[in-house]
């Protein structure tokens, strides 16, 4: 089988992106011509598919043409699209924490308590929320898109918040019982945040393969 990244790398030679989003074109574009090979070989010999799969970038021009039109059409920047992902992400992980009002009300009585009101928690995870929608999309192109890379940033986020409440734990503002709860709570909260904010900025973003089927 062709080394598809390879071989859609080289026919890209000539598109000037920034790196990060470059590595994001190439792998969506590898990955959806593995995609076409497979559906082909359920049909045809391998030589066969391979060539039918290949031929789809057979004009390198073109296609470099029409993804560079795309970038510049797109109305809305990379930053906005983080922006806007990243308070979903943050208004979902809030909504699911707030379980902790039902199963560790003392949490939040003890962050008010330490001078950190509910609203102002509500802004730390908008906050945070941002931050791993764009973490997500620098992890984007080792991973690939998608929800398994979501949950990835979501998790690292959570990791970095649960370091943090430890680190209030140990001096004494938050009891270690109320700790666990936060802590077991909130890593299915960002989680599922992380994948409900990558979901619209998939779905926001114009895609190279399109680009494929007018070459």
């Amino acid at each position: 089988m062709p080394d598809w990244r390879a071989l859609t790398a080289q026919q890209l030679a000539g598109l000037r992106l920034p790196e990060a989003r470059r590595e994001e074109v190439v792998q969506e574009l590898s990955e959806h011509l593995e995609d076409e090979f497979v559906a082909l070989r359920q049909e045809l010999p391998e030589d066969e598919a391979q060539r039918q799969a290949l031929s789809l970038l057979a004009h390198s021009d073109v296609l470099v043409r029409e993804i560079r039109k795309a970038e510049k059409e797109d109305p809305m920047t990379q930053t906005t699209r983080i922006f806007l992902c990243g308070i979903v992400t943050g208004v979902v992980a809030f909504l699911l924490g707030s379980l902790l009002a039902v199963v560790g009300g003392q949490f939040l009585a003890t962050v008010e308590a330490a001078g950190r009101p509910t609203a102002f928690t509500f802004v730390a995870h908008l906050a945070a929320g941002i931050w791993t929608i764009w973490l997500y999309t620098l992890i984007r192109p080792r991973f690939g898109p998608g929800s398994k890379t979501a949950a990835l940033a979501g998790f690292a986020l959570w990791l970095v918040g649960a370091l943090a409440a430890a680190s209030w734990t140990s001096l004494g503002l938050i009891p270690p019982s109320v700790l666990l709860v936060a802590v077991l709570v909130g890593l299915p909260a960002w989680i599922v945040g992380a994948m409900a904010g990558a979901w619209p900025l998939e779905l926001s973003e114009r895609k190279p393969s399109q680009a494929l089927k007018v070459s």
